[in-house]
């Protein structure tokens, strides 16, 4: 029962037939197709989806394919796609009582086939324009779906052991649609390369070149990244594209994923760097000269470094900020102990708070003993690292899942509460922990996040102050000035005026 049920599942999440007998006889396999997408079991010829596709059917191609017996045998082993004209494809499983055939479907992007049958292969003749027709009806899904709907039968029928290992999506694609030739050929061109650079004395640019260029954004060092870009190397880049223009795009797109990851590093979020990465890729395969490649590219590195320097920069300002308040908190107790004890006269009766004592439930939270328990694992895994040779130390897990929250939710008004629910930790937990690793309340650092996109918002668009203050789930366009000239000195019109891109400028105009 749970593999037919299967069977229906991938019809209707695939939209395409799928033909299922019991035994070895496969002449039932066209049974009661016609104009509607079904799930048909020999014998019983019974339909368990009942939904149709208008005007649709794969009589022209199925029964030449059940011809094929080869195929058949062949799926014994595992899964076969195969595909008519390289233009749409079948699936062929065999179940321990049974054979299917799932499709056609055609898939979303280019795909090689190991197996490909043309209409002469299967003496089919089709006219032109009602094939055309009929292609534009044939679903579409994404190959890696597709693979994972074929093998939901076939692993139901497996339980994960040696004797009976689950099927792996991986080795369905390796198998029928992985041209290993190429990469026996990709093989033999790296051997060839290599022995004609020997010969030729010709070398690669210098390793430590791109370590160079890597520290500076890690470190937000602007002066020094200008100075490693100008910097003149013997050695040259290795052949990346078909022509000048790919070779430069090719080139930028290996620099940018250095950059993004060296920036991670440095302490930018993940999903601001990887943003950076997707416009950057974007605008260069959209420019069709090496000039100008190279100057967008190089740009984005010049954005990953100043944005690592302005992050580093307020990590500073806020522990020393923090650092002040606590020598003052300490100089006042000095102040108060140094006072000496009230005279006899004046004294006030001591505070009994036993009941106060009792009344704490014995599973609370001891901050201070979590906070020990954290910082003592957090050294032990420092030791480790550095014992194998790895001088970073990660983020706290609790810390870079508040930070994601964060991140994801700056559009809306964002509470302490709504992120330890949703990371699963106690309030002022959360809070006392986020305070002694980041240097900084998580209040202050939600304001600080959202200033941030404020600043993106005001550089690189149009958006009128209202709407950016819509966005971000502030009370009023005058909450969020308020706010935005708190943390920077300047309201949103007087940073705009200074620091928006001209081509903005120009692009508002020109709409």
């Amino acid at each position: 029962m749970e593999i037919e049920y299967s069977l229906m599942y991938i019809s209707y999440d695939l939209h395409t037939f799928v033909r299922y007998t019991r035994g070895a006889d496969l002449s039932g396999l066209t049974a009661d197709t016609k104009k509607r997408r079904s799930v048909v079991i020999t014998g019983q010829k019974t339909l368990t989806s009942q939904d149709s596709i208008v005007d649709f059917n794969d009589d022209a191609f199925i029964n030449p394919i059940l011809s094929q017996t080869s195929f058949f045998t062949r799926a014994r082993l595992m899964p076969l796609i195969f595909s008519l004209n390289n233009q749409f494809a079948y699936a062929i499983i065999t179940l321990n009582t049974s054979s299917v055939i799932i499709g056609p479907v055609r898939f979303s992007a280019p795909t090689w086939f190991r197996h490909v049958l043309s209409f002469k292969d299967l003496g089919v003749t089709v006219e032109p324009e009602k094939y055309a027709y009929w292609l534009r009806a044939v679903p579409v899904c994404d190959l890696d779906a597709f693979v994972t709907d074929i093998l939901l039968p076939l692993n139901l029928e497996r339980d994960g052991s040696d004797a009976e290992p689950y099927i792996l999506r991986k080795d369905v694609i390796d198998e029928n649609c992985v041209d290993k030739e190429r990469i026996t050929d990709a093989q033999k061109e790296l051997s060839r390369m290599i022995f004609d650079r020997v010969e030729d004395g010709v070398v690669h640019n210098p390793y430590n070149h791109e370590l160079r260029e890597r520290h500076c954004i890690m470190t937000g060092d602007v002066d020094g990244l200008h100075r490693v870009l100008e910097e003149d190397f013997t050695g040259r880049y290795g052949k990346l594209g078909r022509d000048p223009v790919r070779q430069e795009r090719n080139i930028g797109i290996v620099a940018i994923t250095i950059a993004s990851r060296a920036a991670i590093q440095g302490g930018l979020h993940f999903e601001t760097a990887f943003s950076i990465s997707d416009v950057t890729i974007q605008q260069m395969e959209k420019c069709n000269d090496v000039e100008t490649i190279k100057h967008i590219y190089h740009n984005a590195e010049y954005q990953y470094a100043s944005l690592v320097r302005d992050l580093k920069a307020d990590e500073a300002k806020l522990t020393a900020k923090s650092r002040k308040t606590e020598e003052s908190g300490n100089q006042k107790a000095s102040e108060a102990v140094g006072k000496g004890p009230e005279l006899p006269g004046n004294s006030a009766p001591a505070l009994d708070v036993s009941h106060f004592q009792a009344q704490v439930p014995e599973n609370a939270p001891r901050f201070t003993e979590d906070l020990r328990r954290e910082e003592e694992q957090k050294k032990k895994l420092a030791k480790e690292q550095k014992k194998a040779g790895d001088h970073e130390i990660p983020e706290n897990r609790h810390i870079s899942r508040c930070k994601d929250y964060i991140f994801t939710h700056l559009h809306g008004k964002i509470t302490v509460q709504e992120i330890a629910e949703a990371i699963g930790l106690e309030p002022n937990y959360l809070s006392a922990l986020f305070r002694k690793e980041e240097h900084t309340t998580l209040k202050a650092y939600i304001m600080h996040e959202k200033v941030s996109l404020i600043k993106n918002l005001l550089v690189y668009s149009q958006y009128p102050y209202a709407k950016i203050a819509a966005y971000l789930g502030f009370a009023s366009q005058s909450h969020m000035s308020k706010c935005f000239r708190i943390e920077t000195g300047m309201t949103p019109g007087q940073y705009r005026n200074a620091y928006q891109r001209e081509d903005f400028i120009r692009e508002s105009l020109d709409e």
